[in-house]
């Protein structure tokens, strides 16, 4: 009990905060976080973090709605570097001792299955192609699955599921 007590007045004496206990990552998930909510108060996003041997990581995913693009204009500051594949080492380029930073960001934005039907009726139309898909029950999620028919495209020069979402980029859906 008393050394309970020891503990409860140190923290009085140090003035700590949970807050500002928490990792890096922690920490930047969480600015993440606020940034995102004031830019885009209608999306939901799920912003975690994760930590590993000599890494740290925030991982930010939503469904729909805002760009890929639009998110990390507002996300890249908290990365203080990247990975440079020629010379196999990490680079840090964009170091700031103002907010915190991990070394990667994830951005993935996820589309609902009959969006990705509606795109490939529309692109079947527009191209005259003929690319199949299932809708179907998750085993593992709430959402539906899309499973697009994969064949070579050749007057597009790609695989038939690159295409769709190369097209969907550029439509910007």
């Amino acid at each position: 009990k008393s050394l309970c007590n020891l503990a409860i007045q140190i923290n009085q004496i140090l003035k700590l905060n949970y807050k500002t206990m928490k990792t890096t990552q922690a920490q930047t998930a969480r600015e993440i976080r606020k940034e995102l909510k004031k830019a885009f108060p209608e999306q939901k996003f799920s912003v975690t973090s994760d930590s590993g041997a000599m890494t740290s990581s925030v991982r930010i995913e939503w469904t729909e709605g805002v760009q890929v693009k639009d998110v990390n204009a507002i996300v890249n500051k908290y990365k203080y570097g990247s990975f440079n594949g020629m010379i196999d080492m990490y680079e840090n380029t964009n170091f700031r001792d103002d907010i915190p930073q991990v070394k990667f960001i994830t951005t993935t934005r996820n589309r609902k299955a009959q969006t990705v039907a509606n795109a490939i009726d529309y692109i079947n139309k527009r191209y005259g192609l003929n690319i199949e898909y299932n809708i179907r029950k998750s085993d593992w999620s709430k959402n539906d699955w899309i499973d697009i028919t994969t064949f070579w495209l050749e007057n597009q020069n790609s695989w038939s599921q690159q295409f769709v979402y190369r097209e969907m980029n550029e439509m910007g859906i």
